[in-house]
């Protein structure tokens, strides 16, 4: 009954958002083994027939570089992980990964490594400690999050060459340029995000803001 009032829940927010790719994930997500999904951990489905073992150690991976720069809360996540295009194809077109809220993040082949893995754990953190209203109300910049997880993820901050590039605050208009220019946003963003940590007391900075834009709070320049 959680996951299927989670799922339901999941599906308005994200009609609302905009993200048209989404109903066939979150269908997986409420039924793994209709979608061809079988469980090898707790909350970790992987397509069957297929060996975990390096999945495994990706997440682990993944989830100690979140921990170790914004600490880890009761996340439960779900993990749905593609190994073949043919499952992927099956979840239709989308990103190789994408976080839905704090409750489950899917991977496509390309996405199943320690990197996008730590990058979509961002994700699932930043909602856990800002909460799904505040997320939903657009608390958190687009730029912000998606600059936050780039870092974390190790890709490190280019600060030449980005100064002038627009970043959109609303998710909807990331995605949308983003998709477009993902060489150019993402390093962008990091580079944003790393002048910020540097002026807001670093990662632990970084907590703080969220736990206040969860109480109502600003995000300070």
């Amino acid at each position: 009954m959680k996951r299927l009032f989670s799922g339901l829940v999941l599906l308005v927010f994200i009609a609302l958002g905009g993200v048209g790719f989404a109903a066939p994930a979150v269908a997986a997500y409420l039924c793994p083994a209709c979608y061809g999904f079988s469980r090898v951990a707790p909350h970790v489905y992987v397509q069957k027939g297929h060996d975990a073992s390096a999945t495994l150690v990706a997440i682990e991976t993944a989830k100690a570089r979140v921990s170790e720069a914004l600490g880890w809360g009761d996340e439960t996540p779900t993990f749905l992980i593609c190994a073949t295009q043919s499952c992927a194809d099956r979840l239709g077109p989308g990103p190789r990964a994408m976080a839905y809220g704090s409750v489950f993040l899917y991977l496509n082949p390309q996405g199943a490594n320690a990197e996008t893995l730590a990058h979509e754990l961002v994700h699932i953190r930043v909602s856990g400690l800002v909460g799904a209203k505040a997320l939903f109300q657009g608390r958190v910049p687009a730029w912000w999050n998606e600059g936050l997880a780039t870092l974390i993820e190790g890709v490190p901050p280019r600060r030449e060459g980005f100064a002038d590039v627009d970043l959109p605050a609303d998710a909807k208009l990331w995605r949308s340029q983003a998709a477009r220019d993902h060489a150019v946003m993402y390093p962008a963003a990091a580079a944003k995000v790393a002048d910020w940590l540097d002026r807001n007391a670093g990662f632990a900075g970084a907590v703080t803001v969220l736990q206040s834009l969860r109480r109502g709070g600003e995000l300070p320049g």
